[in-house]
């Protein structure tokens, strides 16, 4: 039992390592994507790298016009001309994180696919992995349980038969005593 309760230990803290080091991670990304918001000039050689890297931030940025899509999967003439306007913005020098933090800044926080790590959008990374944690170690708690109790019941029935057996042996070896007597 200790052996298993110390192989949950080390998975319980081996997780919540993986889940802050993540957590830290995705605000370290949160800070750099801060500094693209100064137009800084890209290298790309052609325009066509420009456009697609538009269209990875198309694909990757919620739309203000249409709830629940990509700004690339929005059918909206104006999704089309902010499509338009992310290109543009590249070919001025803007950074691809400039481009984010300018849409941002413009259409507000929702256009950010994935909550920020830092404050509350934090908690919509740590919560949902630590549930999972915790749920996967109470599946482990409950298994071993039922194991150890199977075992415990194994246990017992295997000394009612040793009892039963000893009982039987004696009242045979009893009988076989009364006879010879007799």
């Amino acid at each position: 039992m200790q052996s298993s309760l110390k192989h949950i230990g080390h998975f319980l803290l081996l997780s919540g390592f993986l889940i802050l080091s993540t957590a830290m991670g995705a605000s370290a990304q949160d800070s750099s994507a801060k500094s693209g918001t100064q137009a800084v000039t890209l290298d790309p050689e052609t325009a066509a790298e420009l456009e697609e890297i538009g269209r990875q931030i198309s694909a990757t940025t919620m739309s203000p016009f249409c709830p629940g899509r990509t700004i690339s999967a929005c059918p909206s003439g104006q999704a089309r001309q902010l499509r338009e306007q992310i290109v543009i913005w590249l070919k001025e020098g803007l950074t691809p994180e400039g481009v984010r933090n300018r849409l941002i800044i413009t259409y507000g926080e929702e256009v950010r696919g994935t909550p920020r790590a830092e404050g509350v959008g934090l908690m919509a990374w740590i919560v949902p992995a630590m549930f999972i944690i915790l749920l996967g170690a109470l599946v482990v708690i409950v298994l071993y349980y039922l194991r150890s109790r199977s075992q415990a019941a194994k246990e017992i029935e295997s000394s009612n038969e040793a009892e039963v057996e000893d009982a039987m042996q004696q009242r045979i070896h009893d009988e076989l005593e009364a006879r010879r007597r007799s």
